[in-house]
């Protein structure tokens, strides 16, 4: 006889938690593909949203290994021992993935933008650096640890460097800056702090700076989701399989719900709106 999974509480835990994670990576992915000088609210959300979500994520996926494994679910003292280091809960995945041999068709992207997006988000989520870092400077002591400035310096400007510098999208910029400031530039004024902190005083400059944040929100997004592809796509090799009549049915279905990310570069890098 099948079992209903509606009727076990632990089935109701893997849905809300994966829809949390989910709901949180969207969020995080469309504010980080928003974001700009003009409004950095945007930067503080997308970070919360994507450190948060790829951490729940991650567990998710321990979680799942050790209940198949161990043939329960793990202790709320068992988890903690996970932590809450992005990093180290990365790892924790990576390991599961060798383990099972997954053979996933979109395999963990062990590169230098892996590695600054995953260094940003955890310096953002430790508490005694960029997550707190606004309460210290309204506090009266300015922090070292802004994590637009990290975000912009680690991730964005080596995007930039790759995908910007040297192209006719850059002189197209150029061009574009020099137009807008012989059309208007001495009948207006401009105050903005830029994600540097530095200011922008002038419209050439805010006009060259939008091209950088247009390719910043493209590619921002198309680095850190590659990163949640390979997770939902490890989720879903995991429970998929063993969620059926004769599995444990508290897995059933859930890898529905991170679905929408597995999906090609392509879509990973012009869908501005998620999910899908």
């Amino acid at each position: 006889m099948e079992r209903d999974p509606w009727d076990y509480p632990e089935w109701h835990g893997f849905n809300r938690e994966t829809s949390l994670a989910a709901g949180l990576i969207c969020a995080g992915v469309n504010s980080i593909g928003r974001a700009n000088y003009a409004d950095l609210g945007d930067y503080y959300v997308a970070l919360f949203g994507l450190a948060n979500g790829i951490e729940r994520l991650g567990k998710l996926i321990w979680v799942v290994d050790f209940r198949t494994t161990q043939g329960r679910s793990p202790t709320d003292g068992e988890l903690r021992k996970l932590g809450h280091k992005l990093p180290e809960i990365v790892n924790a995945v990576r390991a599961i993935d060798r383990k099972c041999g997954l053979n996933l068709k979109y395999p963990y992207p062990d590169d230098d933008m892996t590695r600054a997006v995953l260094d940003a988000l955890t310096m953002f989520a430790d508490a005694s650096r960029g997550r707190y870092a606004n309460f210290e400077t309204i506090s009266g002591a300015s922090s070292p640890h802004d994590p637009v400035i990290y975000w912009w310096s680690h991730v964005v400007e080596p995007i930039l460097a790759t995908h910007f510098h040297g192209t006719e999208r850059q002189k197209r910029a150029r061009r574009d800056a020099a137009i807008v400031d012989a059309l208007i530039g001495k009948d207006s004024i401009v105050f903005h702090l830029d994600e540097s902190g530095n200011r922008i005083s002038d419209v050439a400059r805010g006009s060259y700076r939008t091209s950088e944040n247009e390719l910043a929100q493209k590619y921002g997004r198309f680095y850190t989701l590659r990163i949640v592809r390979w997770m939902s796509e490890v989720f879903a090799k995991l429970t998929a399989p063993i969620s059926g009549p004769n599995g444990d049915p508290a897995l059933f279905g859930h890898h529905e719900v991170v679905g929408t990310f597995v999906a090609p570069d392509h879509y990973l890098r012009n869908r501005k709106r998620w999910p899908l």
